[in-house]
């Protein structure tokens, strides 16, 4: 159970990767049009302003991108190495880290009325807590884990 938890870890770290290099591609190419129609889906009403910003946006946007590809490769390599190997603060690390970024997206989303991103910030959590929680049950992880 152990290594088929850490794969999945590892391939929704690789979705992760992708995802965020996606974004600082889009970024670089900075396609406007395809920034307001992203950004329209959340807030249809309070675009036109934005013109005067597009590269303010785009350079948040494309740091975005960068800490979600950093984001994944640290949970790709700790899911590899220490949590393979059942090391306690892997698991913690893993776990924390994917609470800490769903608590603080989720209420900013709400708090801004990106009501788009909740599901999509759910649907990302199922697939790490998902795996995780298979880890913490496993015996192994049980008493590496009590130790931490």
């Amino acid at each position: 159970m152990t290594g088929f938890a850490c794969i999945w870890i590892r391939l929704a770290a690789l979705c992760l990767i992708t995802y965020g290099a996606a974004i600082v591609g889009v970024a670089v190419a900075r396609n406007d049009a395809l920034l307001v129609a992203a950004l329209s889906i959340d807030f249809p009403d309070n675009l036109a302003h934005l013109a005067g910003a597009m590269p303010q946006l785009w350079f948040a946007v494309g740091g975005i991108g960068a800490a979600a590809a950093g984001w994944g490769a640290m949970l790709y390599f700790i899911a590899k190495y220490p949590l393979a190997r059942g090391e306690a603060w892997a698991w913690h690390a893993c776990a924390l880290s994917i609470g800490i970024w769903f608590v603080l997206d989720t209420v900013l989303s709400v708090a801004l009325g990106a009501l788009g991103n909740v599901p999509v910030n759910l649907a990302i959590l199922a697939v790490f807590a998902a795996p995780l929680a298979l880890l913490r049950l496993t015996p192994q992880a049980r008493t590496s884990t009590a130790r931490a």
